[in-house]
């Protein structure tokens, strides 16, 4: 039988959980958003407002956004449980059916491989406006007492967005299977959901794609993840139907190997069907993508210092409308993009210098799959190159940075150059009441002649009083006209 002592210290315990993890925060900014966030071990709740069209005589009603999140595993760590709703922003699994490809990286150090993930959701923020009323339900299993078990983590959840136009669900499974000197940890996931689209009708006599009507199509997403000491590798496939009812693939594969100095990371892309289109409307042609990244990292009497080196591959079919007429003719491009970056840093100070470009090259003899596709005239070209230095100090107060970043892009054989000059400054507080400014200045040229010039800033700060945050944001725009 429990005492009531025991009764008194599981409720006090409670009681301090809820003070510490438990804040409220007031917001409000110049560009007419104002709102309250609220949290707690047990329930989140968010409450924006933009009164700026209303002002301006443009809309009769405000914009608003809200979400709520109720969850458990704050108590609970073995059950964790969530029910969200509101204008919700939903990621994971649904952001790699959304997009597979490989994202565009102009530092070594911000690629990295990919990981096996469910449909995960947040709440809103004073940019969600825009955002679909939806519901997010999880519920999971961690198994943390039992080392001898072999499954160790689940989970499952359904979203729906709004008179239910798209819906769906995830389940995830973690197993850790031992070895001889460690384990060996799997993830397994899927995704399935069910997405609405428009239908395709034009005035034109020729168009690119038959005509269809609106209604909706299946998409799903597999993943299975491994990792051993220092070896992992993560394998995807998406599955799109499109609006004749055909099943169309796109699949990837990141790897990455580390050691005590060395780390490698190797991704890549494949896509056979000639168009694939996400539930994000984004439209994926025949390509093939591949990327890699060599990072070093070493400690020099106490400081950190990193260099890395990244190259990323992209061949692909494109349409080309032959003139007179509006028909299609296939072409193969391949696209490459190099990188190199180096970073030193300490406790007190970090440095780095990151330079990228992007060329154009003439296809290998190799990539001839048929007589009948015809290959591309193209020569080798540079298509950009930029260059980024930033550097940041670390005090006992404050904490300022300062980044400048050159951008180029030749034009007409190389005859002259269109260039982006941006500096900008960033410094914050560390203490309470905390701030941040930041500003940043951007020049275009072209043919030595100044195109156009822009300057931006903002002023954040915030005072905390316990558990109650009042945080105010003051950002400007201009474009300077000569």
């Amino acid at each position: 039988m429990i005492s009531a002592a025991e009764i008194f210290c599981a409720e006090n315990d409670v009681s301090k959980i809820f003070q510490k993890k438990s804040s409220l925060e007031f917001y409000s900014d110049s560009n007419f958003n104002s709102g309250i966030k609220g949290k707690s071990p047990v329930l989140n709740g968010n409450f924006y407002l933009n009164y700026e069209d209303l002002k301006n005589q443009k809309s009769e009603k405000l914009k608003t956004a809200f979400g709520c999140s109720l969850f458990t595993k704050s108590l609970i760590k073995e059950f964790p449980c969530s029910i969200n709703f509101g204008n919700l922003t939903f990621g994971g699994s649904l952001s790699k059916i959304n997009n597979p490809l490989i994202s565009s990286f102009s530092s070594p150090f911000s690629f990295s491989a990919m990981t096996a993930s469910g449909v995960s959701s947040s709440l809103p923020s004073y940019t969600s406006y825009t955002k679909p009323f939806s519901v997010f339900l999880e519920a999971g299993f961690l198994e943390s007492s039992n080392k001898n078990s072999i499954v160790k983590k689940v989970n499952i959840n359904y979203w729906a967005k709004e008179n239910l136009e798209s819906q769906g669900f995830s389940f995830l499974c973690g197993f850790s299977i031992p070895s001889q000197n460690s384990s060996v940890q799997i993830l397994c996931e899927t995704t399935a959901g069910v997405f609405s689209y428009e239908q395709k009708n034009s005035a034109k006599w020729f168009i690119d794609e038959p005509y269809f009507k609106s209604g909706k199509r299946l998409c799903m997403n597999f993943q299975v993840s491994a990792k051993y000491q220092n070896l992992y590798f993560c394998f995807l496939q998406n599955v799109y139907q499109n609006q004749f009812n055909d099943f169309l693939n796109v699949f990837r594969l990141d790897s990455k190997i580390t050691g005590k100095h060395f780390s490698f990371i190797f991704d890549a892309v494949y896509s056979p069907a000639d168009k694939v289109e996400t539930p994000s409307q984004k439209k994926i042609t025949r390509q093939s993508q591949a990327a890699a990244s060599l990072q070093y990292k070493t400690l020099l009497k106490g400081n950190l210092f990193k260099a890395g080196l990244g190259a990323e591959s992209f061949f692909y079919f494109q349409n080309q409308k032959t003139f007179p007429f509006s028909t299609n003719e296939t072409l193969p491009f391949t696209q490459w993009k190099f990188s190199i970056g180096e970073s030193f840093s300490n406790h007190f100070f970090a440095s780095s210098v990151n330079a990228s470009a992007s060329c154009k090259s003439p296809l290998p003899p190799f990539f001839k799959f048929s007589d009948n596709i015809e290959t591309a005239q193209q020569d080798f070209s540079l298509d950009s190159f930029s260059i980024q230095l930033k550097n940041s100090f670390y005090f006992t107060k404050f904490s300022p940075s300062l980044t400048f970043k050159i951008s180029a892009v030749p034009k007409e054989d190389f005859s002259y150059f269109s260039n982006t000059y941006k500096s900008s400054i960033y410094l914050a507080s560390l203490t309470n009441p905390k701030f941040a400014v930041s500003a940043s200045y951007s020049l275009a040229t072209k043919k030595r002649k100044i195109t156009s010039q822009k300057i931006s800033g903002s002023v954040t700060a915030s005072f905390a009083i316990k558990q109650i945050t009042i945080k105010g944001k003051i950002s400007f725009e201009s474009q300077i006209v000569e």
